[in-house]
């Protein structure tokens, strides 16, 4: 058992040692225009989804929720991939990440509660990624139009999920910030592709998209495989 105990923390430390290296130099290869980017991105989910994957096969458990989640990683990778290309893969990389939420979803649904009153904040994120879909420009609104609005709908349902399975688990802040970040990091690139770039927008975006990425894996793995 103690041999068991010791593996999972090498494991666990060395997994988030290297996710935030990986984060950081991203960070760095994005604000530098650098043009090893694009293979470094996906690197950190990768990292995080070969964390799990570990984590399961020391702890003997897995389950299809396990599953999910480790493949959600892998989609958001693919997806990282895409977007650090050329913006004409902006579908690839979104719908991607819309498969990778969906995936969460399905994780998250193994012990979750319905919050009621954090209905106003699903609108609201709603309401504000409609607002910045309706400063595009008319020909990208058209493309872009259901694909976009099935995205924020999906998104903002993983929120919710997210949320609800961090209060049946003990880690409600945890995993509310988690599902935040992930609003707040997807408006901003939104809103950089598509409406207007800003200072240190790249440093922003990535931020909070990892952030949101280490909280959100953290709570599952913790919850999930080393409970």
């Amino acid at each position: 058992m103690e041999e068991i105990y010791y593996m999972q923390n090498i494991a666990l430390y060395t997994g988030y040692i290297f996710f935030i290296v990986f984060a950081m130099l991203s960070i760095w290869t994005k604000q530098t225009e650098n043009k090893y980017h694009v293979f470094v991105k996906p690197v950190s989910l990768v990292i995080l989804a070969i964390l799990f994957t570990v984590s399961t096969i020391i702890q003997n458990k897995f389950d299809v929720y396990i599953a999910s989640a480790i493949v959600a990683l892998l989609f958001g990778a693919l997806g990282d991939y895409f977007m650090s290309r050329h913006e004409k893969f902006f579908f690839p990389g979104l719908y991607s990440f819309l498969l990778g939420h969906l995936l969460l979803i399905t994780a998250f649904s193994k012990n979750y509660t319905v919050i009621w009153y954090l209905t106003p904040v699903y609108i609201l994120s709603f309401i504000t990624l409609m607002l910045i879909f309706s400063k595009m420009k008319p020909e990208t609104r058209r493309l872009t139009r259901v694909p976009m609005i099935i995205y924020v709908a999906v998104l903002s349902s993983m929120f919710i999920f997210s949320a609800g399975y961090g209060y049946n688990n003990g880690i409600f802040l945890q995993m509310l910030l988690g599902g935040m970040l992930f609003i707040v990091s997807d408006t901003l690139l939104t809103f950089h592709i598509f409406i207007k770039k800003f200072k240190y927008d790249s440093t922003a975006i990535l931020t909070t998209y990892y952030l949101a990425e280490l909280m959100l894996c953290d709570g599952l793995l913790k919850t999930m495989v080393l409970n």
